[in-house]
């Protein structure tokens, strides 16, 4: 829902690293998950799945308006990915795009009806200029890696495809 974030750390033992990396987290790892975000962790993992099918469900087609439109340079999206158990489960709500004319970026941004801000996973759409967030000291680098510097990343959320669909097609219009 938005209301909170927070991240799991898993240890194989099966790994050859497994005893390096246990001692490490025995030494320091400090648990600072305040107790009201873990109730609220665990209430909005109740709701998991349906939101993850509908996500799917909303992500597929505003991919699909994005490839086929003509502003737009590329989009990344894991539904290349044809292995049956992902298939299944679905290739989740995140994606990235360019702009064709770079120069464009932060106008379409700036127009586009969504929130804005560097998270994933709420309810709701949001979206990001993920390299000048994450890189913004190291542009050049992560730009030598193939990350553009202008790239948008996405994060969908559980509004109607249409209505999103509509939302990016008029911040591309103003552009």
């Amino acid at each position: 829902q938005g209301d909170v974030m927070a991240g799991s750390m898993v240890l194989n033992s099966n790994s050859l690293h497994y005893d390096r990396f246990k001692a490490f987290t025995e030494t320091e790892y400090e648990d600072m998950l305040y107790h009201k975000d873990a109730i609220a962790l665990e209430i909005n993992s109740r709701s998991y799945i349906p939101r993850m099918e509908r996500v799917n469900e909303n992500t597929k087609p505003l991919v699909d308006f994005m490839r086929g439109h003509p502003k737009i340079e590329k989009v990344w999206y894991p539904d290349s990915i044809q292995d049956p158990a992902i298939i299944k489960r679905g290739h989740g709500g995140l994606f990235s795009f360019v702009l064709k004319n770079r120069e464009d970026s932060m106008e379409f941004y700036k127009n586009l009806r969504v929130c804005k801000g560097p998270s994933l996973g709420t309810n709701f759409t949001i979206a990001c200029p993920y390299t000048l967030l994450a890189h913004y000291d190291e542009l050049e680098w992560a730009e030598g890696l193939g990350i553009p510097r202008d790239l948008v990343r996405v994060s969908t959320g559980l509004e109607d495809a249409d209505d999103l669909i509509k939302r990016f097609g008029d911040a591309l219009n103003t552009v």
